[in-house]
Formats: structure tokens, sequence, C-alpha cells
């Protein structure tokens, strides 16, 4: 499935780079929505495209806080941040989503595994695409409820780092180190 997947996407770069597709027409394009990227106007599922430059303009640190505000998610926390988070999507359970993270299945709700928003971090992403609604037909039962996914950034030198400090109120604050490397 995966195979045929890369040769459909291969076959509609190569459409576009031969002009027999008009790039132009494809304004906001989702991958995960279809067999083969689409324009969000052409999909009949209910899409939601968070980019790097929204989460950048909120200022949230944290990703299940972000997803918070997306029509039909409901998120729970166990505490403070960093605790037990889950996420429903439209009244499901929260081990009916499936979760990839730069195309990788995170979880596995056919063992009932849920996954844990508690420590993920929004500042490392590029795109969310959200697909709301059963996702079966593409990704089998592990989609129920809906599929996230997230896409992180890519490197663009050959070395990478940031250090992250944030000062709240009531003496809180929180100091984090993202390092990548390229080769």
């Amino acid at each position: 499935m995966k195979i045929y997947n890369l040769f459909l996407i291969l076959t509609f770069y190569i459409n576009i780079a031969h002009g027999d597709i008009d790039s132009e027409s494809y304004e906001e394009v989702v991958a995960s929505a279809s067999l083969m990227p689409i324009s969000i106007r052409n999909s009949a599922n209910s899409i939601t495209v968070i980019t790097a430059d929204e989460i950048e303009s909120t200022a949230i640190v944290d990703l299940s806080d972000l997803l918070r505000g997306i029509p039909g998610f409901a998120v729970s926390r166990s505490g403070v941040l960093g605790a037990q988070t889950q996420i429903r999507v439209r009244g499901s359970e929260a081990n009916h989503i499936l979760v990839l993270l730069d195309g990788i299945e995170a979880n596995n709700s056919s063992q009932n595994d849920e996954f844990n928003w508690g420590n993920i971090s929004a500042l490392d992403i590029e795109r969310i695409e959200i697909i709301r609604g059963p996702g079966s037909a593409l990704y089998g039962a592990n989609a129920f409820s809906g599929v996230i996914n997230i896409i992180t950034l890519k490197a663009k030198d050959l070395e990478k780092q940031s250090l992250i400090f944030d000062v709240g109120s009531y003496d809180t604050g929180s100091v984090g180190f993202l390092f990548g490397h390229s080769t």
C-alpha cells in the first residue's frame, strides 16, 4: 500500500513538471487526505491545516494546547504541563485517532495504544494536517475518528541549535534545548 502511495505521489509531481497539471490550482495541498496530494477544496473530508507561521503567531508551546482550538477536538490533561494528556475527536475515545509523525504511525489503536500528548512541543513543527471523521478507507481501522499528521521541520543547515527560555507568572518558567544534525 505504501509503495502504491509513493507511486501516485511521484506520478502527481511528474505530471506537474511536464505541465499536465496546473500547479497554480493547488493553493493548499494536503497529502494525507487521499492517495495523492489534492487541494483542500477538492476533498470531501473535514480538514484543518496548521502551518508553522500560524503556530509561531499563537506563541503556544504545548501541542495539545494548540489543538484545543480545533473544531470537534476535546483536550483533557490530568495535571500540570507534561502530565498525561488525551485528545478526543468528535466524541470518540482518545485511542481512536491515528497519529502520524512525519508519516510514521506513532500509535496503534488495535493494541489500545493511545498517544500521550503531554510531552510534545509545538516548536519544531512545520505543518499539521488534521482529518476529522473516519479515515479508515485510507489508513485502516486505526483511523476510526480521524488522522493527525504532524510534519516536523526539516534541517536546512547541517546543524541547528536553539535554546528556549520561557518565563511566566507565579514564578513559573521552562527551559528547552533543540538540536538537529543532518548528513
